[in-house]
């Protein structure tokens, strides 16, 4: 079951992304974080939206308590970003 993004937002993350990364550059097992954030159908809470990738496979999650890896789709994730900017 997939989750359902209610809102989508840009916002910068301020860290450094080096820090999610491996030596040879993959990501950490724990993500790295990107510039969005959402939320979710059943919680008023923003998430950032974190990217694991190998090669050049990725996948998108967020960190909730109840599902420390919650995946993301990223077609519904472009959709509900470009309608909020209607």
């Amino acid at each position: 079951m997939s989750t359902l993004i209610l809102e989508a937002k840009e916002s910068i993350f301020e860290g450094y992304k080096g820090h999610y990364l491996t030596q040879d550059g993959y990501t950490r097992k724990r993500g790295c974080p990107t510039d969005f954030k959402i939320k979710v159908q059943g919680s008023n809470r923003w998430y950032r939206v974190y990217q694991y990738c190998i090669s050049n496979s990725g996948i998108f999650f967020i960190k909730q308590k109840e599902n420390p890896c919650n995946v993301i789709c990223p077609y519904q994730l472009n959709y509900t970003l470009k309608r909020g900017q209607k």
